[in-house]
């Protein structure tokens, strides 16, 4: 009986250290696809030295509209109506990456267009867009994309949770396993 709650034990530290690995698909892993006639959205509040980094893949290389704008052109855009693009727009494209620096607060929006809007024509069927998405809000602790992070001790800024959780439950089946094995008390051996 000891070694069979010792497997479980062993299978479950596995099982959670396998379950902490980060997912390694592509850009982010983060794939969306987009049926004829439809577009996605990433969208967020950003401020004036904010910084939005994003990169952008279509599968089988069918291309699409990639459109950076404002709340007010969002709208245009929803409404069908002229709208403007700002930096970070791709049209026609199958791939491309962009950084942005925001100079005044809004609610601004990456749109992935699968739509007649703009140059790109839908197909007739759907599209696997890949994405991977990452921004800088000025004040934070975070540094921007791109910037050379100095490591250094004492008070880190960026604690990693899942690590010091993998080490209490590490420690929890330590204690546990040596509880099931001391000697004298057989009390999980039933005869």
């Amino acid at each position: 009986m000891k070694w069979v709650l010792s497997a479980v034990l062993v299978v479950t530290f596995v099982l959670t250290i396998l379950s902490m690995i980060p997912s390694a698909e592509g850009l982010d892993g983060d794939i969306n696809t987009l049926e004829n006639g439809t577009y996605s959205t990433f969208d967020r509040k950003f401020k004036d030295g904010d910084q939005l980094t994003f990169a952008f893949e279509t599968g089988n290389d069918i291309p699409i509209d990639v459109f950076s704008v404002d709340n007010l052109n969002y709208e245009l855009y929803k409404d069908g109506e002229n709208f403007l693009y700002f930096t970070g727009t791709f049209l026609n494209a199958t791939e491309g990456n962009a950084t942005i620096d925001f100079t005044y607060t809004d609610h601004y929006y990456i749109v992935f267009d699968n739509t007649y809007v703009g140059e790109a024509q839908p197909p007739n069927g759907s599209i696997v867009i890949e994405t991977e998405i990452s921004y800088y809000i000025a004040g934070s602790n975070a540094p921007p994309p791109g910037a050379e992070v100095e490591v250094t001790s004492g008070n880190d800024p960026y604690f990693y949770y899942p690590g010091y959780i993998l080490v209490i439950i590490l420690v929890l089946m330590v204690i546990l396993i040596a509880y099931l094995f001391r000697s004298g008390d057989d009390y999980l051996d039933y005869q």
